[in-house]
């Protein structure tokens, strides 16, 4: 039988009571204390009194809260025989509980990272097993009765060719991840066969999860390529040929039309075109050789331009690489760069103006002997050497620059440099 809650104005009224004493006994009767008492025993105890918070026990305050020491251990009412108030552990024990419970998580968390490692340390190398279990298969096989092209993907190489046929074929083969990770979408309109998509958005886009596209199109079809990240190459198409990618190697051979290629982290590898080229990159070399293009427009921030049998013309922008170009045809040349050096070698058009600058680099210039051109050469810091094989007429010359007239005259041939050599030589 349980005892009735104690008086709270009896125990008060006892000068003896302290707020420990009557706690304890509201406790021992499984009763929970006034409010005002409990807030007013933990103020007590942690030291803090405002009377704002205990207007409740104000009349009893000397009886209450006479002032005394709290005993170190737990008080047991005399009046109440058996009674043991729950024991609170010291601060140091609580301390050493928290140090502890820290200790075994640091030691869970120590434990799996070492697991990690070691798995890490017992796993093949990458061109054994390793290797080896990642899937490849193909995603889609099939032909269209296309003619024409449009790519425009998220991540993958791509391999275009030609064949004799007058359907597209492609073929698309991932690399890592189940077939359900990717989203492609492929939609024949008209004469061009357009495919979109690539790697789901939320998967990572490279390493376990690669894209691989070869395509074959007919020879007179066209081909337009939007990347983000992926080497391309094309091959023996005859219509033109549009690439733009943020990051991957742009290489094209044998084409017939056109080629306008773009990209930002790459270089771009042009062999055997015989239409014009338009070509742009922002940290990468740009080369084109055993070309037959009418007209050439190249340009790069970092990195060399390489232009080989080129005709027509030849406008090259550079910031920090050199300019040269090779076996030239009846060109009208627009040669700039900072910092580098510009080389040429070919035949100049007759009618036309013609400039290579740098700011620092040296020029060196071999053209034919019998052309027909006014020569005007100066440098800030350099030395000017006009060949044995170019006799220039009203020749007019000082330390800094050289002026004069080969042949017939024409063509204007303007060069210039602020710390570099020039050098001009007939061939």
């Amino acid at each position: 039988m349980s005892l009735p809650p104690p008086c709270f104005g009896r125990l008060c009224s006892a000068p003896h009571r302290s707020l420990h004493q009557i706690v304890a006994v509201y406790h021992a009767r499984n009763y929970l204390p006034p409010p005002s008492v409990v807030a007013a025993e933990k103020m007590v105890l942690y030291g803090v009194q405002k009377p704002s918070t205990l207007r409740f026990c104000l009349a009893v305050k000397e009886e209450m809260m006479p002032e005394r020491q709290i005993p170190d251990t737990p008080y047991q009412p005399q009046d109440i025989p058996g009674y043991t108030p729950p024991a609170v552990p010291p601060m140091a024990t609580q301390r050493q509980r928290t140090t502890r419970a820290l200790g075994a998580i640091l030691m869970v968390f120590g434990l799996g990272w070492l697991g990690i490692a070691l798995h890490e340390n017992t796993r093949p190398p990458q061109d054994s097993v390793a290797t080896e279990s990642v899937s490849t298969s193909s995603l889609l096989a099939q032909t269209y009765p296309t003619q024409n092209l449009m790519l425009d993907i998220s991540n993958g190489t791509v391999d275009v060719s030609t064949w004799d046929r007058s359907e597209t074929q492609i073929e698309i083969v991932y690399e890592g991840g189940a077939p359900e990770d990717y989203d492609l979408r492929q939609e024949a309109r008209g004469d061009t066969l357009e495919i979109h998509g690539g790697p789901k958005p939320y998967l990572p886009i490279s390493g376990d999860r690669q894209l691989s596209y070869h395509i074959t199109i007919p020879k007179s079809g066209s081909v337009n390529i939007r990347n983000t990240v992926g080497d391309i190459s094309v091959a023996d198409v005859d219509g033109p040929v549009t690439i733009a990618i943020s990051t991957g190697t742009i290489s094209a051979s044998n084409l017939g039309g056109k080629l306008s290629a773009s990209t930002t982290n790459g270089d771009i590898h042009v062999e055997g075109l015989q239409g014009s080229l338009v070509a742009q990159s922002t940290n990468g070399s740009i080369s084109l050789t055993d070309s037959h293009s009418r007209d050439v427009q190249a340009s790069t921030v970092t990195g060399d331009i390489d232009i080989e049998g080129a005709s027509g013309k030849i406008a090259l922008q550079n910031t920090n690489g050199s300019i040269a170009v090779h076996d030239a045809q009846e060109s009208s040349l627009s040669l700039n760069t900072v910092n580098g050096d510009i080389t040429f070698d070919g035949a100049l058009a007759t009618s036309a103006k013609h400039t290579l600058n740098t700011v620092s680099g040296s020029v060196d210039m071999r053209i034919p002997e019998n052309s027909d051109l006014v020569l005007h050469a100066d440098t800030s810091s350099g030395a000017i050497s006009i060949g044995d094989g170019i006799e220039l007429q009203r020749r007019e010359e000082n330390p800094a620059s050289v002026s004069g007239t080969l042949g017939k005259g024409g063509a204007e041939l303007q060069i210039s440099t602020v710390t570099g050599d020039i050098q001009v030589q007939g061939e």
